[in-house]
């Protein structure tokens, strides 16, 4: 994907999906069978079943689990022309050729050891003659585990004949690049198959096979012999590379010092943080929280209570004041002042009757009595009417005369 094979890379992981899970059911079946051979030994030899050193010679005990191991691991190393891996490799190395000959080279240098690695494990696990008893009595696994194996090297042979690619000689025109075409994106660019990096990788991807088949397979590896290669290096004075790259580099060694125990050093300070501290300061608000609830219910029993209680007995008395107050002064002055009420009640009933009616009733006798005073002149007469206005005259003129 990084030099942009978008649908090599695809068509690569499509292969790996079926030759990959081969070669680790083939594992299994090859550990089944070691493991039965174990079991009906009687000697109990103790040894690792999982170790190729104690196999070898079991292409004549499990042939199913044999051939498809060697095609998974031939698709896996991309022997040419008959495996998936060979077709889904070729497209990438020449994408890579073009656009970033590090990565081609690279791919290169992987591809003979992955070669080298895989020939390695079957020349030690099916080769030679059985280095222990279990492998001379391990069985072939029932058909429940040797059926998905077959299936599983038949595509891991026959898919890669839908991707060959259209400009490779000869079988190139012969099947249609399906893949290309279903999973193609149109912005890609293709290249012209060229024969330089193909040989290349050819080289490394055979000769990786070629070369662990003669150190390996051309001599079959006996019991108790120490591995070729070790001693080849060791020999060459590089066996710390040997050990270092046995030990995968000790990769598991650093990260257990530095991840594992670092983790576990951080968890034991955070420990002792908590204890120390943490709980130490739990502790303290704990202790300070019963100190102030001795000194809260202390205040409550000798200070609150008793302010209470004088509360309650000023209470008391003040009702009990209120009540003699009620009864002997408040009860008399109002008793006083209803008696006062009553006796103005009936002095102003008294006034009403016979001040306030009795003015009211002289006035109107008044009135009546000079209505019937008057009422006399009222005779309808003129000659009457201008002796009074004569005589009304005449004393409006003496009255004058008078001031």
């Amino acid at each position: 994907m990084g030099i942009g094979a978008y649908v090599a890379g695809v068509f690569h992981l499509t292969a790996y999906a079926f030759f990959t899970p081969l070669l680790f059911l083939g594992a299994g079946s090859v550990m089944r069978g070691v493991e039965r051979g174990r079991a009906a030994d009687s000697s109990r030899t103790q040894f690792n079943p999982n170790d190729m050193a104690c196999m070898g010679g079991l292409a004549r005990r499990q042939p199913i689990t044999f051939w498809t191991f060697l095609i998974g691991g031939l698709a896996l190393s991309g022997f040419p022309l008959i495996t998936a891996g060979f077709w889904s490799r070729c497209k990438i190395l020449a994408r890579a050729y073009w656009s970033s000959p590090a990565v081609f080279w690279l791919l290169a240098v992987a591809a003979g050891l992955i070669a080298f690695c895989t020939m390695r494990q079957v020349c030690m696990i099916f080769l030679g003659q059985p280095r222990t008893r279990a492998a001379e009595r391990a069985p072939e696994s029932p058909p429940l585990m040797t059926a998905p194996l077959i299936i599983l090297a038949v595509f891991a042979t026959g898919l890669g004949w839908a991707g060959i690619a259209e400009d490779f000689p000869v079988i190139g025109g012969l099947v249609p690049d399906w893949f290309h075409a279903l999973v193609g994106s149109p912005i890609e660019t293709t290249y012209d198959l060229v024969w330089q990096p193909l040989a290349v990788w050819l080289a490394f991807g055979l000769g990786g096979l070629v070369l662990a088949w003669l150190v390996y397979g051309w001599k079959p590896v006996r019991a108790s012999e120490t591995d070729r290669v070790e001693a080849a290096m060791r020999r060459m004075w590089l066996g710390w590379l040997y050990d270092a790259l046995r030990n995968r580099l000790y990769f598991d060694e650093i990260y257990r010092t530095t991840f594992v125990h670092g983790s576990i050093l951080l968890a034991s300070l955070f420990q002792d943080f908590d204890h120390g501290v943490v709980d130490g300061l739990i502790g303290l608000v704990v202790r300070a929280g019963r100190s102030v609830s001795c000194v809260s219910g202390w205040l409550d029993v000798r200070v609150v209570d008793a302010a209470v209680n004088l509360a309650g007995r000023a209470g008391r008395a003040l009702s009990e004041i209120g009540r003699v107050l009620d009864l002997r002064v408040a009860d008399r002055l109002a008793n006083l002042v209803g008696l006062s009420g009553r006796a103005l009640s009936d002095l102003s009933n008294v006034i009403d009757l016979k001040v306030v009616d009795g003015v009211v009733e002289g006035v109107g006798d008044a009135v009546r009595a000079c209505g019937r005073f008057i009422r006399p002149i009222q005779t309808g007469r003129v000659q009457n009417y201008l002796l009074l206005a004569v005589v009304e005259i005449l004393a409006l003129v003496v009255a004058f005369l008078l001031m």
